[in-house]
């Protein structure tokens, strides 16, 4: 899906009109080209008050009523340039770490905190999987500390380093 927004104005809502439109913030690479647009579509008042009465795919961090902030097309240039999965980037906005920190955070996805000490000792190098000495390893155990000192949201873990 596409970061989209649904754009009328105040006065138009108060003499009870919805009239706006759709707009895909897609479209645009900065805040000014959003405005220029928004401005044409609203020509027919003066000194339009915008009213964002819907959105979509829009972090809660960047839009109000009122205000989209013009940080939002540096997150979308970032998601855009960005390998991690959507599911990735919902888990890093819910764990409040920097947008523009999510790539250097990352750490992988991870079905249980075991998967995780299992790829963790794959990982260091330090211990074979195949030697009898990981028969000794309580990996669930393993997974609960690792889990501490990562932040974790839906199976996503990012680095703490940020």
């Amino acid at each position: 899906m596409t970061a989209s927004i649904y754009v009328g104005t105040y006065k138009k809502y108060n003499e009870g009109s919805l009239f706006g439109e759709w707009v895909d913030l897609d479209k645009f690479s900065s805040k000014e080209e959003f405005i220029e647009h928004i401005e044409a579509l609203h020509k027919d008042e003066d000194d339009p008050e915008f009213m964002f009465q819907d959105w979509e795919e829009i972090p809660e961090q960047f839009i109000c009523e009122s205000h989209l902030d013009p940080h939002f097309w540096d997150y979308l240039d970032c998601k855009k340039a960005s390998h991690l999965s959507e599911e990735a980037w919902e888990a890093g906005m819910e764990l409040d770490i920097p947008y523009e920190k999510f790539e250097d955070c990352y750490y992988g996805y991870y079905s249980t905190p075991s998967d995780l000490a299992y790829e963790y000792v794959e990982g260091t190098g330090e211990l074979d999987p195949s030697n009898f000495l990981s028969n000794y390893i309580d990996y669930e155990k393993l997974g609960r500390h690792l889990a501490l000192v990562l932040s974790e949201q839906n199976g996503h873990y990012f680095h703490n380093y940020y």
